[in-house]
């Protein structure tokens, strides 16, 4: 019998961050929602996972996530627009103008908690909508360089009972202060990967 393989390290950080970041979109919701027309746009990617093309405050979320995870890896200019242009490609359309908000973020320095207001506000829908007028989405048959948030591939249908996605699942269900959900899904993680 052989042991499981374990959850590879970005699986862990993008789940983390999931615990970190999960409350901010909860909380300022209202600024959020504020920015709700995105959604059409980032609907017209037949990649975009179904969760996400009808809640707004997660696909904010996610997106965050995916431009965080980003900026941690310090890529170099090729292959962050790369990444970048698989992310548009598959839907998440947020991630480079979150990535130019952090970059503001990192040099402000103040917390995130307080930063996050700001971060949604510099968010110019008008200009997204105008850039994605004509852009041609990835098909749902090309397959993404990685079902990961840092190579930005969409998760499809079939990975939703992923161990990642599960563990996002958890955490998503503790930011809203639901146990019983977050039991739930982190047992479903458990049984497939005991020692995790």
């Amino acid at each position: 019998v052989g042991t499981p393989n374990p959850l590879p390290l970005e699986d862990i950080q993008h789940a983390y961050l999931h615990f970190l970041l999960d409350p901010l979109p909860l909380k300022y919701a209202q600024q959020v929602e504020a920015k709700r027309d995105v959604l059409k746009v980032a609907a017209e990617a037949p990649r975009l996972p179904a969760d996400y093309q009808t809640d707004f405050v997660a696909y904010v979320d996610e997106c965050l996530i995916r431009a965080v995870q980003l900026r941690l890896k310090k890529l170099p200019p090729e292959q962050m627009e790369a990444a970048l242009k698989e992310a548009d490609d598959s839907g998440f359309v947020l991630v480079r103008p979150l990535i130019d908000q952090l970059k503001v973020f990192e040099k402000a320095g103040p917390a995130m908690e307080y930063y996050f207001p700001d971060l949604i506000a510099g968010i110019d829908v008008a200009a997204l909508q105008k850039r994605f007028e004509h852009y041609t989405f990835a098909s749902p048959q090309a397959t993404p360089a990685s079902e990961h948030g840092l190579d930005l591939g969409a998760n499809t249908a079939a990975t939703a009972e992923t161990p990642e996605q599960l563990l996002q699942d958890g955490q998503r269900a503790i930011a809203l202060r639901q146990p019983a959900q977050a039991k739930a899904a982190f047992n479903k993680v458990l049984a497939t990967n005991p020692k995790s």
